[in-house]
């Protein structure tokens, strides 16, 4: 079914923006364009270049070099995005410019333009989910194996980050865990397993994002499910924890000291939020938890195809790797000891869908 190696982390969330570089324009960061009906400010539209034959790293960067200009897409965090784009546009002599979605965002925007056969971005990073398993099936990306991408994969890549099923790889991955208010519980106090969650010490304490919003909370129930049993998630539900629509208001609210825990937060999230605005957060891994991870899809009618398989392998890279994972809370794959109990995905949500009503139900949904 799925595998279940004993390894530890910490937790990421993505938040909105855009950013462009030289003279290419980007979307707002509420998914719109800057006018000119597309979406991106280098004229991107129904394709047009044309990759070259497979050679060598150095014939590759020549190619790239020449078409000088690459979009993306993410839903990893802004920053991380500046971090990326800084990097790659320092190492080659090419434009960039990238734009912030949320998932439904990306889902929305990238399908609408593919089927208007009006491809504006070159490549696309988004969670590993349903979405870029459909955008795989539809053709409109091209599974990596097939990119003419040199050296791939990469001798550092794990076999675990590979995924030639669904022709792509982690390049990172966005933990959860639980987190508590620093303010009102102890580092010793804090509870680093599920079954201490039921310590009568939370009871009225404890916050909990409404699992039926995210494939993701899902998963991560079947999970707790599969090592502690549907009567757990019953007596977890019996608590009565107060519920939220995600974490960005289940984050302020635990910052806010309305409660002492919340299950789970994305640690990048609380980091932020620790970091930027002083808030009494810190969090700890427990015993079962769930990572999201960040694939790279290649699109297949892309205006800028040789700068988009440069930008896969150096994605890739050691380098490129370090660049993408450099936030607190977020995992770089080639790191194995720090891979979560299990990372979310379509094959995951599919176990998950099957228990999905028992689970929703015991845990009072």
């Amino acid at each position: 079914m799925f595998s279940r190696p004993r390894m530890r982390g910490a937790v990421a969330l993505v938040l909105g923006g855009c950013l462009a570089f030289a003279a290419c324009g980007s979307p707002d960061s509420n998914g719109g364009d800057n006018g000119n009906g597309n979406g991106n400010g280098n004229g991107g539209g129904a394709g047009g270049g044309e990759a070259a034959a497979p050679g060598s790293l150095e014939e590759l960067v020549a190619a790239a070099e020449e078409e000088g200009q690459l979009v993306w897409y993410q839903t990893a965090e802004e920053r991380i995005g500046q971090r990326v784009a800084e990097a790659f546009s320092e190492k080659y002599d090419i434009e960039v410019s990238f734009n912030r979605l949320n998932s439904s965002q990306m889902e929305q925007r990238f399908s609408a333009e593919m089927e208007a056969g009006a491809a504006a971005t070159d490549v696309i990073i988004p969670l590993h989910a349903a979405f870029f398993q459909h955008a795989m099936d539809e053709g409109w990306l091209v599974p990596l194996a097939d990119a003419g991408i040199p050296d791939f994969p990469a001798s550092h890549l794990p076999e675990r980050a590979l995924l030639p099923d669904d022709g792509t790889a982690v390049i990172s991955i966005t933990q959860y865990g639980f987190g508590y208010n620093s303010e009102l519980v102890s580092e010793d106090e804090a509870p680093s397993t599920w079954e201490d969650l039921l310590d009568p010490r939370w009871e009225g304490q404890m916050l909990m994002s409404d699992p039926t919003i995210s494939t993701v909370y899902t998963d991560l129930y079947y999970l707790v499910e599969q090592e502690y049993g549907i009567d757990y998630l019953e007596q977890l539900g019996a608590t009565e924890p107060l519920i939220f629509q995600g974490a960005a208001p289940m984050g302020e609210a635990l910052a806010a000291g309305e409660g002492e825990i919340a299950i789970p937060l994305p640690v990048e999230y609380m980091a932020n939020l620790r970091d930027q605005n002083g808030a009494p957060l810190a969090w700890v891994m427990p015993d079962v938890w769930i990572g999201a991870p960040s694939v790279i899809g290649i699109v297949e009618d892309a205006e800028h195809p040789n700068a988009a398989r440069l930008f896969a392998h150096w994605l890739m890279s050691e380098e490129g790797l370090e660049v993408f994972t450099s936030s607190i809370g977020t995992v770089n794959p080639v790191n194995t000891d720090e891979w979560p109990t299990e990372i979310s995905g379509p094959a995951l949500a599919e176990l998950s869908g099957e228990r999905q009503a028992d689970i929703y139900e015991a845990l009072g949904f």
